[in-house]
This record gives structure tokens, C-alpha cells and sequence, in this order.
């Protein structure tokens, strides 16, 4: 009676215990910034983990192609074409000669080629250049 008892509780724990020996791999997850103009990576927030084998599929590294990079903006500016400034910190977005625009720090800049694009992103109008 006690020999059944014990494989019973054995195999309990071996049902409770799952996939944790499932081998492991190494997967990304997050978003990487891409630029639409040149395909530069922009800025990434992409983590790495190890999940179980499994589970390899739910994780994935999202590409977003709506911002430009600072090269593209300037190009941009040089051509005489228009370009958006955002704030990555605030999610607002000016016109390049805007006040607000000029006292962004470098480090959280972004640039758009046009408003819908910095509205698709997330990002607000700025409520002294009303671009």
C-alpha cells in the first residue's frame, strides 16, 4: 500500500512539474525601430529570454517603419521637402522650427516625413506650433 502511495505522489509531481525540462532556447522580444527612408535600425527595445521550445513562437520582435532617421530628416531639409520632429519621451510632435522643437535632447528625437505618420505612431500635435 505504501509503494502505491509513493508512485502515485511521484507521478503528481511529475504532472505538476510539467515542461520544466523541456529544452530551452533563446528568443527576442520587443520592437525595433526601423527607418522607412534607408532601413536603418533607429533604436531597438528588444529583451532576450530563454523559453521552452514550445514556446518559441508566441515571442516576436515587431518592426516599426514609420519613423526616419536623422540622415533621412536632414536630406530631407536639404531637398526643401518637410520632415515632423517628435519627442520620444513625450509623444508630442512639432515643426522643425518650433521653440519646443529646439530644446529636444538629441537622445530623444525622432523624426517623421509627414503628421499621419506621427499620428499612426502615437504621437500628439504640439500646442505651440499646431503643426
Amino acid at each position: 500500500m505504501r509503494i502505491i502511495f509513493m508512485i502515485c505522489c511521484l507521478s503528481a509531481a511529475m504532472v505538476m512539474l510539467g515542461g520544466c525540462f523541456e529544452q530551452k532556447v533563446e528568443v527576442e522580444r520587443g520592437i525595433r525601430f526601423v527607418c522607412r527612408e534607408c532601413e536603418k535600425v533607429i533604436r531597438e527595445d528588444v529583451e532576450k529570454l530563454f523559453v521552452p521550445i514550445s514556446q518559441e513562437k508566441n515571442y516576436k520582435v515587431k518592426e516599426n517603419k514609420l519613423e526616419i532617421c536623422y540622415s533621412c530628416a536632414m536630406e530631407l531639409k536639404n531637398n526643401g521637402e518637410h520632415f515632423i520632429v517628435g519627442n520620444f519621451t513625450s509623444t508630442c510632435f512639432h515643426k522643425p522650427d518650433c521653440s519646443a522643437a529646439k530644446r529636444i535632447k538629441k537622445s530623444n528625437r525622432t523624426y517623421f516625413t509627414s503628421k499621419s505618420y506621427a499620428v499612426r505612431a502615437g504621437y500628439t500635435p504640439c500646442q505651440i506650433c499646431k503643426p
